[in-house]
């Protein structure tokens, strides 16, 4: 994780001093399509793959961000007895830009909830997240993103798994595409 941390901020502060003041901002477009990637290799327990796709409607000035996401895990346990473990999340989110009329950079804090599928599903029947990030704006319509991730998985009463929460930590690297004028 502390590699991980260190790729994250030294890739932050590369774009930041390289970064050319072209990039549209979120004031000026009506759409944001994200694409990001999770991997955490943790030597003696596995390796967690998780890949997040999200459509979001930027509001009036793009203070207020409201969409849907999906998120495909991948978890392979390489403890004795251990296996590969899916799941899928399908729900709705809602993220605040902190200064959406910058050219070069926003924060953002995002919160969620959706439904699980996947090996997930059989013990689980909902997931709730929330991350915070940087949008490194790059040319006049993307950004490179980075975010640092919470999600939780929750059952509700009457499932027979016997664990009744499970927490997940991460920090997951990005694109987002930004499109239609206004």
């Amino acid at each position: 994780m502390r590699v991980s941390l260190a790729v994250l901020l030294s890739t932050i502060v590369g774009v930041l001093a390289a970064a050319p003041a072209l990039a549209g901002t979120l004031d000026s477009r009506e759409s944001e399509w994200t694409f990001d990637l999770n991997y955490t290799n943790q030597s003696s327990v596995g390796s967690t793959t998780s890949f997040r796709f999200a459509y979001g409607y930027l509001i009036g000035k793009g203070y207020s961000e409201l969409g849907i996401e999906s998120t495909y895990a991948r978890l392979d346990d390489k403890t004795s007895g251990g296996g590969t473990f899916n799941s899928s999340v399908y729900g709705l989110f809602y993220a605040w830009n902190w200064t959406p009329m910058s050219a070069r950079a926003t924060g953002f804090l995002s919160i969620g909830a959706g439904s699980v599928g996947g090996n997930a599903n059989r013990g689980f029947d909902y997931a709730l997240d929330g991350a915070i990030g940087v949008k490194l704006f790059v040319g006049d319509s993307a950004a490179v993103t980075a975010r640092y991730i919470y999600q939780r998985f929750e059952r509700l009463n009457g499932s027979s798994f016997s664990a009744n929460s499970e927490d997940f930590t991460g920090v997951a690297i990005g694109l987002s595409l930004y499109t239609n004028r206004k």
